[in-house]
């Protein structure tokens, strides 16, 4: 008799009820485990399967952390891959049980068990939970197809408890953002990290200037002329304020007579500005995480303004 079939709410409720699961689970054995890693040459995880996936993510993200980390399969560690393993290294078994025919095998091995292991589990009663010297149990209550047998839940939940032992112990070693981006150099994460606002800013005279008397259309016609977005309100060697489309945009609806409007009236005297040598990753922070997002960041060192940078530079 085929099983009665989940519907997408009921599909999202097992995967919620899995992770809820975990709360309070892991705090009696987490911090030993954690202190095991952090005393660790480097982590070799261990899965097959689907375990398997989940043991090369974990192996991916490690190195994204600048964490020493390598997979070991169980099925080529008793061909010959077991030869990778060296002083300091620390397992980190990924499985349900641990009774599969690969595991069984490996588990007769002295070498293998000559060193220190973790092992994330879905049960403890299996031959892996006999010889790890640390245990965080992933137990789920169900899987989250309609037959209960397909690994979904208990891979996520693996998956998760891994990347969380992964983030703390990056935090330990005081991993930062600056050595996040000398391990990630391609592709936009890599651009927004490691490009300053310098780099991509725009400076006079490619930006539109105006003087805080010019009336309302030389502001559009220097707007025009330059079209960056906006026209930075200059005197005296002093940024007063800046023009953004949008504040071009609300004038026209709040103001019936335009044509009597100065740049002073319509500018922002107080707006959100970056220094040249913040990262793009700030200032996309600064333009995006904020109740109105903006567009347009007035560069400033000392007071003094020295260009724009736009949220189309930092894509």
């Amino acid at each position: 008799m085929a099983a009665a079939h989940l519907s997408l709410k009921e599909r999202l409720n097992i995967y919620r009820d899995a992770l809820k699961g975990l709360e309070n689970r892991w705090e009696a054995d987490w911090n030993s485990a954690l202190q095991a890693c952090t005393e660790a040459r480097r982590l070799v995880f261990c899965g097959t399967g689907k375990s398997g996936y989940v043991a090369r993510k974990l192996t991916a993200t490690a190195h994204g952390l600048g964490i020493s980390a390598a997979f070991l399969s169980p099925a080529e560690a008793l061909h010959g891959d077991l030869g990778m393993l060296q002083k300091g290294d620390m397992l980190v078994a990924i499985s349900n049980s641990g009774n599969g025919m690969e595991w069984q095998a490996l588990l007769e091995s002295a070498h293998f068990l000559s060193f220190p292991m973790l092992a994330l589990l879905g049960s403890k009663q299996g031959a892996l939970a006999h010889h790890a010297q640390w245990i965080i149990d992933c137990k789920v209550s169900r899987e989250a197809d309609s037959s209960n047998l397909s690994p979904s839940t208990s891979t996520l939940v693996a998956q998760v408890c891994g990347e969380c032992l992964l983030y703390a112990l990056a935090e330990h070693r005081e991993f930062d953002a600056t050595a996040f981006a000398n391990i990630h150099p391609g592709g936009q994460l890599g651009r927004k990290l490691h490009v300053k606002v310098s780099d991509v800013m725009h400076v006079p005279p490619k930006v539109a200037v105006v003087l805080p008397e010019e009336g309302f259309r030389d502001v559009i016609l220097a707007m025009t002329e330059k079209p960056l977005g906006a026209a930075v309100v200059f005197q005296n060697k002093h940024m007063l304020g800046i023009i953004t489309e949008g504040d071009i945009r609300r004038a026209l609806l709040q103001h019936k007579e335009v044509d009597r409007l100065k740049a002073k009236d319509i500018m922002n005297q107080s707006p959100v500005t970056i220094a040249p040598d913040a990262r793009l990753s700030q200032a996309l922070e600064l333009m995006e995480n904020r109740p109105s997002p903006i567009s347009v960041l007035p560069v400033m060192q000392n007071q003094q303004w020295l260009g724009i940078i736009r949220l189309h530079d930092v894509y």
